[in-house]
């Protein structure tokens, strides 16, 4: 479809569009903010000269204009329902992947008030509020990584506005930008009511059952302590049956050993015991420096640059080097497992990410292609219900859950797992949920440990042996929400 005949339909609802480019989610013109028009005879110019572009839909903070709720998971909607009560009305909704889509609504004074949500800075990091001056891809473009269309769920069905309880359970998502450790000792980040968000919750709690086990409470004295910490610091809703499973998996610890090294990997500053005159570990900083260049002469000669790399960037504006990196990554994890090398403990346990400009790098798609590269050679497979075994490839998952992750790899007998996430933010998102075993679980895979669980069901139970698999993450990022995240 050319740009017009995309647009055209957004536009007679009222819904201003831009032009986007094709193979990507850029927009193509650098004012486009003043650009934005439901005007047919202007779209229809714009298509003149670019035909082939994509369409996007502009929210405007005014009233008559609209806002997008860009929603990156399954869970946000029973969630948000869940926490509320209420149940979302009737309104436009476009699908951009499975999963996840747009829902459009008109602007109100709340919705106007509340202004753009990143989704660096909501609980769980899986939506975003696009209010002003912010676009979505609109129904029928084609996405840049599926290479499926948008597709538009309800056509027909009119832009409502939002109702002024959803835009007050989206403002109680918000989490603040930074660790402000002013307004707390432990140096958990606080709301505007001084209390702990959801997503540090988790982490703020794990370092104070640290502290009470390592003055040796027992979980009777612990688990009373921790739900007044609870009670008195932390936003509401809480789930106090998981604060009381806290106070009983701390006390597996002895008294005196330092918990919060090995379990807390949240934002809260882990205990440390210092040396007299051992000075503590500074922070790191992050500072603007030239932009690195890749020292290409690695990929030269291997049979991926050459055989694959090579060939496909020469006929495509792709970056050789961000499809060669994911690719010798993938293709070393299923090796991992296959050749030893005398006299050294070799596990090639690669987490990569892919950090590249918006819109210049086509990361995802790098990654993709490397997989259909290595999918070819027999050497890889997406993983799905339908596999019975690995036979030895490797296997990719997007994980949700590390119990999801052990159950199917004993399930597939895979000792070769690629976790993959199109975003960094969403693994960032899913780490950040109470109760998620996904950082403890990153580490242990990192250095091929023990893998288990052993209070499920016994057909939920598993049980890897340390040494016994190879496993690699995949993900990407540009260069600004690298430092955020």
């Amino acid at each position: 479809m050319i740009f017009f005949d995309i647009a055209k339909p957004m536009a007679e609802m009222g819904v201003p569009q831009i032009r986007v480019r094709h193979d990507s989610k850029a927009a193509f013109d650098k004012d486009w903010p003043s650009m934005a028009t439901a005007d047919l005879q202007l779209l229809k110019e714009l298509s003149f000269t670019y035909p082939n572009s994509n369409s996007a839909s502009v929210a405007q903070a005014k009233i008559g204009g609209i806002w997008i709720w860009e929603v990156d998971s399954a869970d946000v909607i029973p969630r948000m329902e869940r926490e509320t009560g209420q149940t979302l009305p009737q309104t436009f909704k476009v699908r951009s992947r499975p999963g996840r889509g747009h829902l459009y609504f008109r602007q109100t004074p709340a919705s106007i008030a509340m202004g753009n949500l990143s989704q660096t800075y909501v609980v769980g990091q899986d939506w975003s509020a696009r209010v002003n001056n912010m676009y979505c891809v609109a129904p029928n473009s084609i996405h840049p990584d599926t290479l499926k269309p948008y597709e538009a769920l309800n056509w027909g069905t009119p832009i409502a506005e939002a109702p002024d309880w959803l835009v007050a359970w989206l403002l109680s998502q918000k989490i603040q930008k930074q660790i402000n450790t002013s307004s707390s000792s432990d140096g958990a980040p606080r709301d505007s009511n001084n209390k702990v968000p959801h997503g540090s919750i988790h982490g703020f709690l794990l370092h104070h059952a640290g502290r009470l086990r390592n003055v040796g409470l027992t979980q009777s004295e612990i688990e009373p302590a921790l739900i007044r910490i609870a009670e008195e610091q932390c936003a509401p809703p809480i789930d106090f049956s998981k604060v009381i499973q806290m106070s009983k998996s701390i006390c597996n610890f002895a008294p005196g050993e330092d918990k919060t090294l090995v379990l807390d990997q949240a934002t809260v500053p882990s205990v440390q015991r210092l040396e007299p005159g051992e000075e503590p570990e500074e922070v790191p900083t992050f500072e603007t420096i030239e932009y690195p260049v890749f020292p290409r002469h690695v990929m030269f000669g291997t049979s991926i640059y050459e055989g694959f790399v090579k060939p496909y960037c020469e006929n495509s504006s792709r970056v050789d080097y961000f499809m060669w990196m994911p690719t010798a990554a993938m293709m070393m994890n299923y090796l991992g497992t296959k050749v030893s090398v005398p006299l050294v403990e070799w596990k090639p346990s690669f987490y990569l990410v892919l950090i590249g400009r918006k819109g210049r790098a086509n990361k995802s798609s790098s990654i993709k292609d490397g997989m259909k590269f290595l999918e070819y050679a027999a050497v890889l497979s997406m993983y799905s219900k339908n596999i019975k075994n690995a036979d030895g490839k490797s296997l990719v998952w997007e994980v949700g859950s590390p119990e999801g992750l052990g159950t199917d790899m004993m399930r597939t007998n895979c000792t070769n797992p690629i976790l993959f996430y199109d975003e960094l933010s969403s693994l960032v998102g899913k780490a950040r949920i109470e109760g998620s075993g996904m950082n403890s679980t990153l580490l242990k895979m990192y250095e091929s440990g023990h893998f288990a669980n052993s209070i499920k069901t016994k057909k939920d139970t598993y049980n890897i042996a340390q040494d016994s698999y190879c496993a690699t993450l995949i993900t990407a990022t540009t260069d600004k929400k690298f430092t955020e995240l």
